[in-house]
């Protein structure tokens, strides 16, 4: 039954384990990554056991299954403005005033600078961590940090392709190759602190863990990586301190305002939070209609990244790093969202299920966007999709039948007409809990996440292994 008759509506149920990372360790605990369903998908039960794929809502018009060329699919700018980053010396305040001015800041003498790491170096590593590290090696310069936990990466394009290997390498081993150099091919080596066991050359991670995230410490990671490396546009959605030991980098910013023009990949791709505009290409000139923040980070300097905030990262020497994730507020406001119930009934139809989430999702995109909603799906959501490919199913019987059922529901066939306002009522009732929590968000960030909701909850009616009937319910119309 319908939530609000009696019955307990659905919940969009999160995974336990989250990959919050730039290139972080598979193995790493995660602090600050949208959860995800985890149960699977049996279409044949209507289409309806929650999973962890998910679906676009985006139209009919947007060019899917043609092969676009990366230089073709993006756009340029004129507008854009290259801004210096500021430097602050820490003080008792310093995490709650980066927070709230909200853009790229280099800090000076934070508590970073008082942990024995900031003393590392190669010789003293070799000597010390003993383990066996997740090392990501590569032939090529540009890392675009990929997720096994995500279930679909489209075709084997080369837009899809990850070009590194995933590999253990033994610490001594790898600490004397960053030391001495290796032309051969490029490492890049990241996870959490634990792994290195050495816990006394770190301190309290409550000293740099940022307000917002009050019932725990930040995670404390570590990074290595050989000269030349180079870290591919994405976000990531904590609150980041990021401080350099040994060596230094070149840190690229753009505003959370910036996917419209770098392409976000679909949520449930494995290159999911990276920009589809590679490094290679948006280094050649302008971009971005607004800011573009670039730094050089020394030792012993550290530098806040928002959350939702693109950037990539330049490697100028082989270097070594430490930062602290904080999950952010409009992470954890998030988190509240897939908590919240969904009025959808596992035992309809699939027809019905199908057309309950196409006016649940409506009703919220016209609560949170008024003018923008038809901007936000034909720009937000369908840049998801210019570059990555996907096989045309279209006539698939699938397809067909789901075809179908939009036209039922435009006839009133799903519903009875004497029925449809009631139906309509009980199945958007929920949605001024979600209404009011993503307009708790800054407008960009609240786009950002509003496309992940809309393929997160489309995800739960099409099934983990139907995705790739997804193009043939993009332009599909309901009502």
């Amino acid at each position: 039954m319908v939530a609000g008759r009696g019955a307990t509506a659905n919940r969009l149920v999160p995974a336990a384990k989250r990959d919050e990372s730039d290139y972080s360790s598979a193995s790493g605990r995660s602090k600050s990554e949208e959860k995800s369903p985890r149960t699977n998908a049996n279409v044949s039960r209507l289409l309806i056991i929650f999973t962890a794929a998910v679906l676009p809502l985006i139209s009919a018009t947007v060019v899917i299954l043609t092969v676009w060329g990366i230089e073709d699919a993006i756009e340029t700018s004129n507008n854009e403005r290259c801004v210096s980053v500021e430097s602050v010396a820490w003080s008792s305040s310093t995490l709650v005033d980066l927070v709230l001015q909200g853009k790229p800041i280099v800090v000076e003498n934070t508590p970073f600078t008082t942990w024995p790491c900031m003393d590392w170096t190669w010789p003293y590593l070799q000597n010390s961590v003993h383990a066996d590290l997740p090392v990501k090696l590569s032939r090529t310069a540009e890392f675009k940090y990929s997720t096994s936990s995500k279930p679909y990466s489209g075709s084997a394009a080369a837009t899809n392709r990850v070009n590194y290997s995933n590999i253990v390498m033994n610490a001594k081993k790898l600490f004397h190759r960053l030391q001495n150099g290796d032309s051969s091919s490029y490492v890049y080596a990241s996870g959490e602190a634990e792994l290195l066991g050495i816990p006394e050359d770190f301190g309290d991670p409550r000293d740099v863990s940022f307000p917002a995230d009050m019932h725990s410490d930040a995670q404390i990671n570590f990074w290595f990586g050989s000269m030349g490396v180079t870290a591919d546009w994405h976000y990531d959605t904590s609150d980041n301190l990021h401080a350099m030991i040994h060596g230094n980098k070149t840190f690229h910013l753009y505003p959370p305002s910036a996917f419209r023009q770098l392409g976000l990949y679909p949520s449930i791709h494995h290159f999911y939070r990276q920009a589809q505009v590679p490094f290679n290409i948006s280094s050649r000139g302008k971009l971005v209609n607004g800011d573009k923040y670039s730094v050089t980070l020394q030792a012993d300097q550290a530098l806040y990244i928002p959350p939702y905030w693109f950037h990539s990262v330049q490697t100028h020497v082989a270097s070594m790093s430490v930062n602290a994730w904080s999950q952010s507020e409009a992470f954890l406001t998030m988190e509240k969202i897939y908590q919240l119930p969904i009025a959808l009934e596992s035992d309809w139809p699939r027809c019905k299920l199908l057309y309950g989430a196409w006016l649940f999702v409506d009703e919220v995109l016209h609560k949170t966007l008024s003018d923008e909603r038809a901007v936000f799906l034909a720009h937000t959501l369908a840049s998801r999709y210019k570059l990555v490919k996907y096989s045309n199913a279209d006539e698939n019987e699938h397809c067909l039948a789901l075809k179908q059922c939009a036209a039922d529901a435009r006839m009133n066939q799903l519903v009875p007409a004497e029925e449809l306002d009631i139906f309509k009522s009980a199945v958007t009732s929920r949605v001024a809990d979600h209404v009011m929590l993503f307009l708790s968000m800054a407008r960009d960030v609240r786009a950002i996440n509003l496309g992940n909701f809309v393929e997160h909850l489309y995800s739960m009616v099409l099934g983990v292994d139907h995705q790739e009937y997804m193009p043939c319910l993009l332009g599909l119309a309901w009502q």
